[in-house]
């Protein structure tokens, strides 16, 4: 009895295990399909971006630190996806590139106007943080998101060009 008992413990936690292992994959694989997506976007902007959006960026010893913001959005948005590429580095295999809500199994993000309530996972707003290396060049940034009866997905795009003061230095 004792053993049939271990037994069906142990399968329960050989079942968990490789449940775990089989979302870590999936979200690999859909983290790997959104940097294809924006290199394939190749810097074009959304016309109809339903946020407000900004970035701060900040002189470090290696190089610039970077923050990008959504905030004050105007439609209701579950499930958020939110990842940001250096266009210097959209090609390379072994950068991994700021993202929220895409690796983060445990934490879901929601946005909708005027409401917050962190411990439901709904924010006013969302940040993510970088580097880069260079004082000037491009970021693309996508955000996925899904609708209220989260049946329909939505992406937009946008850049931020950025040239920082060590740049413009070298320039006059």
């Amino acid at each position: 009895m004792r053993k049939s008992i271990g037994l069906i413990v142990l399968a329960c936690l050989l079942c968990a295990c490789s449940g775990t292992q089989r979302y870590d994959e999936e979200a690999q694989e859909k983290y790997q399909e959104y940097v294809a997506a924006i290199a394939a976007n190749k810097g074009a902007e959304s016309s109809d971006i339903p946020f407000a959006h900004d970035i701060t960026m900040e002189k470090e010893t290696d190089g610039y630190a970077y923050e990008i913001t959504i905030k004050e959005p105007i439609t209701a948005m579950y499930q958020i996806e939110f990842m940001a590429v250096d266009g210097e580095q959209i090609k390379a295999d072994d950068v991994t590139h700021p993202s929220l809500g895409i690796l983060d199994s445990d934490e879901v993000y929601h946005m909708v106007p005027y409401q917050e309530d962190k411990e439901k996972g709904f924010y006013r707003s969302l940040s993510l943080k970088g580097k880069v290396k260079k004082s000037e060049g491009s970021l693309y940034v996508m955000v996925a998101w899904k609708d209220y009866a989260k049946l329909n997905t939505h992406r937009v795009y946008f850049t931020y060009a950025y040239q920082n003061d060590d740049a413009q230095e070298k320039e006059e």
